[in-house]
């Protein structure tokens, strides 16, 4: 055994992204992958979700491969996936949602379950005495699972569904009450976004998706890569793959050419559609489709709200 000088070389990131229906958590983990993986580099998805995980599939630049597994979604399900993932050499593999290992159809907590009945039936209180041996006999094959994303030889973005925080807070009268906080929880085992390089809420704003709020960082690098209250997207990845690879630090990534893609699909589509179009025409129907306000500086959209534009635009004129 050789002690090495240690550098900061080929890091596969493992990444959690949660948050509620709608604000933007799949589009999002997608554009993180494609900025990971570069413009050629090959970017796959584990879909739980029946299918809707490829209705991105003409946004994300280059697009994307994509397994479904449906139930049961037993940790060695994915263990199964994370495997065909690497061996059809993915780079970047999204899973969507991890949420279902935890509480789906024949997830951890179902197996918890049908491990109860076996040991106590319809006796509640049997049940209940069993708990800890029923965790015991299930938690080893969660563990399995979580053991797999650590050795997976390739970039991983983990998906979840979220839940409201809850907490008690005294009201005027003196009187405890429980309130939802602003900020939701990702669905999954407790510990395991403990494992992220970088874990985070994403979330809506004004309806546009993508926003980030970063919860979990490894390096203060990280951090001001992911910046609070903004949108992520390819350059995002771009900037967390060039650190990973043992780039300097860096407070944001700076926009290239081969990154404006969304952008420049939504001028096509518009420009199809619309005979001798200008710039001043162009924010014009954006406007008019109340897909911007009058107020915008087209120059300062960023790419994963071009990206949402985009989906918008392209339901309109199809």
């Amino acid at each position: 055994m050789t002690f090495t000088k240690a550098t900061r070389t080929s890091i596969k990131p493992l990444i959690g992204l949660f948050g509620e229906s709608g604000g933007g958590k799949t589009l999002s983990a997608l554009l993180l992958g494609r900025g990971i993986v570069g413009p050629e580099g090959k970017l796959g998805m584990i879909d739980t979700e029946n299918g809707r995980g490829s209705i991105f599939s003409d946004i994300v630049p280059n697009g994307y491969d994509v397994l479904e597994i449906g139930a049961p979604f037993t940790p060695q399900a994915y263990i199964d996936a994370i495997d065909a993932a690497e061996q059809a050499r993915i780079q970047c593999l999204v899973v969507d949602s991890t949420s279902h290992e935890w509480n789906g159809e024949g997830g951890y907590l179902d197996m918890k379950e049908a491990a109860l009945d076996r040991m106590a039936g319809n006796d509640w209180r049997k049940r209940e005495a069993c708990k800890f041996a029923a965790s015991a006999q299930c938690k080893p094959e969660h563990n399995k699972f979580v053991q797999r994303l650590l050795r997976a030889k390739m970039a991983v973005i983990l998906c979840f569904r979220a839940k409201d925080k809850v907490k008690m807070e005294k009201d005027g009268n003196g009187k405890t009450k429980i309130v939802s906080d602003e900020h939701v929880s990702p669905i999954s085992e407790t510990g395991l976004i403990f494992e992220m390089l970088i874990a985070g809420e994403v979330y809506a704003k004004d309806a546009v998706g993508g926003y980030f709020r970063c919860t979990k960082f490894t390096h203060m690098d990280l951090k001001r890569i992911l910046p609070e209250g903004e949108q992520v997207g390819v350059l995002t990845g771009k900037a967390i793959a060039e650190w990973c690879n043992g780039g300097a630090s860096m407070a944001k990534a700076q926009p290239t050419a081969k990154s404006v893609s969304a952008k420049a699909r939504c001028w096509e589509i518009v420009a199809k559609n619309v005979a001798g179009l200008t710039k001043e025409g162009y924010k014009s129907a954006l406007v008019s489709m109340s897909l911007i306000d009058e107020s915008t500086d087209l120059s300062a959209v960023t790419e994963a709200q071009w990206a949402a534009i985009y989906a918008q635009l392209a339901e309109f004129y199809k």
